[in-house]
């Protein structure tokens, strides 16, 4: 039997992957939001992962970065089971443990 992601977890892990796309293109987050047609508080709340209802905001984020809504859940997909696999051979844990994920750890201070 497959188990399958929660879908909350899929979303949080989309607006990571889509915040990660756009730093690694090098868009700032304002002329993102201008490019995509929606407004700078949008954007800035959606990768603060406090406005993950909306259907809209990370389709035309995913559009104006060059992928399809199909590659963007593929890529999701892909870096959430590799990131699963990866931290549970270092941390050296089972099948049924979820290692915390990027944003829900505290940022590095140096």
């Amino acid at each position: 039997m497959r188990r399958g992601v929660p879908y909350d977890l899929f979303i949080k892990a989309q607006c990571h992957v889509l915040t990660q796309l756009r730093l690694r293109w090098g868009w700032e987050a304002g002329e993102l939001a201008k490019a995509c047609g929606i407004g700078p508080s949008t954007l800035r709340d959606y990768e603060r992962q406090e406005r993950l209802h909306t259907l809209s905001t990370p389709y035309k984020i995913g559009l104006r970065l060059g992928y399809l809504p199909e590659q963007v859940a593929e890529l999701t997909r892909r870096w959430l089971r590799k990131y699963i696999r990866r931290q549970r051979v270092v941390c050296g844990k089972g099948a049924d443990w979820w290692p915390p994920f990027p944003w829900e750890q505290k940022p590095c201070q140096i």
